[in-house]
């Protein structure tokens, strides 16, 4: 699965990889990506293409703990079952101007305490 569209990549230069930071919890997702066969979920709201041309991505992650950070597209391309099968996938049904809190509360994940 291509975890960036077009749409997307347009969406990231639109917003930038600061555009929404102080809007925290009510940042729009632009993109949300989860691992579907263990924990992991990334959602994504903002980023920006780096020379190489990978991109750096913005975000809130629910990993063993829950925090905003950065992550590299192809950080995220890396997770792989066995080291062959590419485990982590784009939400191809993510509600159009959702924020991070209405997904927080959608998928049961804490907010942090901290901004």
């Amino acid at each position: 699965m291509k975890l960036l569209t077009k749409e997307i990549e347009e969406e990231l230069l639109k917003y930038g990889i600061d555009g929404q930071r102080e809007l925290v919890f009510h940042s729009k997702v632009i993109a949300r990506f989860f691992n579907p066969y263990g924990i992991g979920t990334w959602l994504i709201t903002g980023g920006k293409r780096l020379v190489d041309g990978d991109w750096l991505l913005f975000g809130y992650v629910s990993l063993i703990y829950n925090e905003w950070g950065y992550i590299l597209l192809s950080e995220l391309k890396s997770l792989k079952l066995g080291n062959k099968i590419p485990i982590i996938e784009r939400d191809r049904y993510l509600r159009e101007n959702t924020t991070v809190h209405d997904e927080c509360v959608r998928l049961g994940i804490r907010e942090s305490e901290y901004e």
